[in-house]
C-alpha cells in the first residue's frame, strides 16, 4: 500500500521563517520601548522640576514667579483631593506606601506646566507656525508624560484624565488672572511684588521640603 507524502514548499517555510523574524523583531522593540517608557516615568518629576528650575534661573521675573507659584498650588490641589476622594490606584500596582490614585498628581502637574508653557509661547512671540509647533510639541510630551502613569500601572485612565483636566483649568484660571489683574497690580504697586516674591519663596521652599521629605521617607 502506498503512501503519499505531502512535501514541504520551499517558498511557504521561507515565508513562515521571516514571519517569525518579523514577530521576533517586534517584540524585542516593543520590549525596548517599554524600558523607555519606564525610565522616562521614573524621570517624570526630576524633568518637570529640572525644566521649571531652568525657568526660573533663566527669566527670573514676576511672570515666571506667579506661574510657579501657580504650579505649587496647583500640585497641593491634587494633593488634597487625594486625600478627599481617596480613591486606590489599579492592583497591578507593586510599589507600597503609596498615596491614593484620584486624581494623578502626575497628570495634573504635567497638564498645568504643558498648557501655561504654550500659552506662555503665544504671548511671548505670537502666534506663528513656530510657535504652534512648539506648543504642540510640548503638549503632546506632557501628554505622552502622563500616558505612562497608566501604562505603568500606577493609575486608571480616569485618575489620569481628571488629572490632566483639572491641570489644565488650573493653567487656564491661574494665566487670566495673571493677564486680568495680577500684573497690573505688581507693575503699579511695590506691596503686591512684594507679596508674589513671598508667595514664590515660600512656595518653593515648601515643594522643596515636600520632595525632600517624601524622598528620605521612601528610601
Amino acid at each position: 500500500m502506498a503512501m503519499e507524502f505531502q512535501k514541504s514548499d520551499p517558498s511557504s517555510l521561507h515565508s513562515h521563517s521571516q514571519k517569525q523574524q518579523q514577530q521576533a523583531k517586534g517584540r524585542e522593540f516593543s520590549l525596548r520601548f517599554d524600558r523607555i517608557g519606564h525610565e522616562m516615568n521614573k524621570a517624570t518629576k526630576w524633568a518637570a522640576s529640572g525644566s521649571t528650575a531652568a525657568v526660573v534661573l533663566w527669566r527670573h521675573d514676576d511672570a515666571v514667579m506667579w506661574a510657579i507659584t501657580g504650579a505649587v498650588v496647583n500640585a497641593a490641589n491634587s494633593k488634597l483631593l487625594k486625600r478627599l476622594i481617596n480613591q486606590q490606584r489599579p492592583a497591578t500596582v507593586a510599589e507600597v506606601n503609596l498615596e491614593p490614585g484620584m486624581p494623578s498628581t502626575h497628570a495634573q502637574s504635567l497638564a498645568y506646566l504643558g498648557t501655561y508653557a504654550a500659552f506662555g509661547i503665544f504671548e511671548w512671540s505670537g502666534v506663528s507656525l513656530t510657535s504652534l509647533f512648539l506648543a504642540f510639541a510640548i503638549l503632546l510630551c506632557a501628554s505622552y508624560m502622563a500616558r505612562l502613569r497608566v501604562s505603568e500601572g500606577l493609575h486608571t485612565p480616569a485618575q489620569v484624565i481628571v488629572g490632566a483636566t483639572l491641570g489644565c483649568a488650573s493653567a487656564s484660571i491661574w494665566l487670566w488672572m495673571w493677564l486680568a489683574f495680577v500684573q497690573n497690580l505688581t507693575l503699579s504697586f511695590t506691596w503686591a511684588r512684594a507679596l508674589l516674591f513671598v508667595s514664590f519663596l515660600s512656595s518653593a521652599i515648601g515643594f522643596i521640603v515636600y520632595a525632600l521629605a517624601k524622598w528620605f521617607h521612601q528610601h
